[in-house]
């Protein structure tokens, strides 16, 4: 028999699919924010689970890409994330009828990995780290020849969500909103294009969040859904942008440039040891820029559109209130490096 925390909100045919008869408690699992987590331990306390209802943004093929890319880095010596098959078919998810209305609820459970947990105080070596271990993701995934079969609609599209602020530009709501957008416009024109290369499987979404920890050092990534075929310049520019918001919520200051020259540093000695360090950071930095120009984009772009971003209803009075908030955020992460 299943046991169930009632709080949890998992159905008992989802729990019976993956654990059969197996008593199993269940509690929510914090950290997510597209997906809803819970944890799921057997009596004896040493075996996990994390089960996921996918957010509704993703179709079932999200689950094949994480199978397939887990699967190859553990083969790798990763320590990943595993998808359990359920008992009676053999799958690596479950289908119940839709939560909210719609499409029905997809369901997926995987191995818990002992970390300490999804962020660490950063210490002397922590970003030079940071640039290690992406690199040597990249690296892995290089040799994985998989064509992912989902992909979030206009994810890392930075042209496309920059050409629909231009069409937007005259519909911005006051004056205010209308300059920002000019100035978002202005220096997406002067922003060098990424370096070249050849595309390659990336990790998407490559931010610290989306790191485990132990004794401060970062040694895997997890929240595999925005697996994808990309440019390595956008997951190199992301985690710099990711640490720098980091700093910026942390401190209210920017982060200092030495630190994204370790980071850099740390990234190019792993994968491209013949770059020259100054040319390979202005690459990273253009990366990051060019990231940070698009989210600033795609958060204004909802104040028009209104659909895409779940917003802060506890803290904003507004969709909007939040959306240009989060904007503001990035452009100053921006600006902050615009001449470094």
């Amino acid at each position: 028999m299943v046991a169930l925390n009632e709080a949890a909100q998992v159905p008992a045919e989802v729990l019976a699919a993956y654990f059969g008869d197996e008593t199993v408690g269940v509690a929510p699992l914090s950290g997510g924010e597209v997906n809803t987590n819970w944890l799921a331990a057997y009596p004896d306390s040493r075996r996990r689970v994390v089960i996921q209802r996918l957010g509704s943004m993703f179709e079932q093929e999200v689950v094949d890409d994480m199978h397939a890319a887990t699967g190859h880095l553990a083969e790798g010596g990763w320590e990943m994330p595993q998808l359990l098959r359920t008992h009676e078919d053999d799958g690596l998810y479950v289908e119940t009828a839709a939560s909210g209305g719609g499409k029905p609820d997809v369901w997926r459970a995987a191995t818990f990995i002992e970390s300490d947990g999804r962020s660490a105080e950063y210490g002397p070596n922590s970003f030079f780290e940071f640039g290690s271990i992406l690199a040597k993701l990249h690296g892995s995934l290089a040799n994985l020849d998989y064509e992912p079969r989902f992909k979030i609609k206009d994810f890392h599209d930075t042209d496309l969500h920059l050409a629909k602020l231009k069409g937007f530009e005259s519909q911005m709501p006051d004056q205010e909103a209308r300059e920002f957008t000019h100035d978002i416009l202005a220096a997406y024109d002067n922003l060098q294009p990424l370096p070249p290369g050849k595309d390659q499987l990336i990790h998407g979404d490559p931010r610290t969040a989306n790191m485990l920890f132990r004794d401060g050092k970062p040694f895997t990534y997890i929240d595999w859904d925005t697996l994808m075929k990309g440019s390595i310049w956008m997951d190199v520019g992301d985690l710099m942008r990711s640490l720098v918001e980091d700093s910026f919520l942390g401190t209210g200051q920017p982060l200092e440039l030495e630190r994204l020259r370790e980071f850099a540093e740390g990234y190019r000695q792993a994968a491209m040891p013949d770059a020259a360090p100054d040319e390979f950071f202005a690459w990273a930095m253009t990366g990051m820029q060019r990231i940070t120009l698009e989210l600033t984009a795609r958060f204004v772009n909802d104040v028009i559109e209104q659909n895409y971003w779940a917003w802060d209803q506890v803290n904003y009075k507004s969709r909007r209130d939040y959306v240009v908030d989060r904007a503001h955020t990035q452009w100053q992460i921006y600006t902050a490096y615009q001449n470094a």
